[in-house]
């Protein structure tokens, strides 16, 4: 990043040139590093990560929650099951179990009124 010329400088003036030279690049350096971590400028660049992380998210669960994929994902859950894959019997034996129980609750309120 130096902007000094090729060979030593031959004077004062030349010196002085130099001098003036690096000056004028430390003072853009130093305002363009001024710019880059003011309040502001952390702020905004803040607010997009976030707003980017929050749409990636957004995007995920609305895939994620798709009729066709929940359809899906709940016939290979069966064929799991059918196949004998004891993850998959636990799930659906615990989802029929808390279903029947739902369904007794419901019933004997009922008959209690």
């Amino acid at each position: 990043m130096s902007t000094t010329p090729a060979g030593p400088p031959s004077g004062p003036q030349d010196v002085e040139a130099d001098l003036a030279r690096r000056r004028a690049a430390l003072v853009a350096d130093a305002q363009a590093l001024g710019e880059f971590i003011a309040p502001a400028h952390v702020k905004a660049m803040a607010s997009e990560a976030v707003s980017s992380r929050v749409t990636r998210i957004r995007t995920r669960v609305t895939e994620a929650l798709s009729p066709q994929r929940l359809k899906a994902r709940a016939t290979r859950l069966v064929d799991d099951a059918r196949d004998g894959d004891p993850a998959s019997l636990s799930l659906l034996t615990g989802l029929a179990a808390g279903l029947a129980i739902l369904s007794t609750v419901a019933l004997v309120k009922a008959l209690r009124r």
